[in-house]
């Protein structure tokens, strides 16, 4: 007997609980007593504009991460560890790939050709050394440098070469060439 009442007395506090209980948050949205534009109606569903701007954010991430990678600047070439600049002339350079000519000056006829990274001593981007200067077909002497690569302006610097004496030219902007047509 007492376990009937006990049950009879919690199913009269359900009910009571029931009557006199909070609405749920949805309930609460669909309420009369909101202003309209907080109700909600089934109409104003915004799952599908949710994933759109998320898809979209996504692919313009993508996008810009690949364009960023793209339009990424040439690094500055710099000494290659362990190289010590005793004679000759040494040419650092942007952008990778290109292609130093020693000329005579005046006369524009090649006495010396090399390619970065090809005819080199260090097959290092960005770092040409002219090592056997002066000698006897590049006497001691001022002379023009030409630096050009595929796709970019040529570009002259006045050298002088002397014995004893080596000649670094850094990268900066006279050794940085500039695409066509900028």
């Amino acid at each position: 007997m007492p376990m009937r009442r006990f049950e009879e007395a919690a199913e009269t506090l359900e009910e009571e609980e029931g009557k006199s209980r909070r609405p749920a948050a949805d309930e609460l949205l669909d309420s009369e007593d909101l202003p309209r534009y907080l109700r909600r109606t089934p109409q104003q569903s915004t799952g599908g504009l949710v994933r759109f701007s998320l898809i979209a954010t996504g692919v313009l991430t993508i996008f810009l991460a690949a364009l960023a990678f793209v339009l990424r600047p040439e690094p500055n070439p710099v000494l290659p560890d362990g190289v010590k600049i005793k004679q000759g002339v040494a040419v650092l350079a942007s952008p990778r790939g290109f292609t130093a000519t020693l000329d005579a000056p005046g006369t524009g006829s090649r006495l010396l050709m090399i390619e970065d990274g090809r005819g080199s001593d260090k097959e290092r981007d960005g770092f040409i050394w002219f090592k056997d200067v002066p000698s006897r077909t590049v006497p001691a002497g001022n002379y023009a440098l030409e630096l050009s690569a595929p796709g970019y302006q040529k570009q002259r610097l006045p050298v002088t070469v002397a014995a004893g004496r080596p000649q670094l030219l850094g990268y900066n902007t006279l050794t940085a060439l500039k695409k066509v047509g900028q």
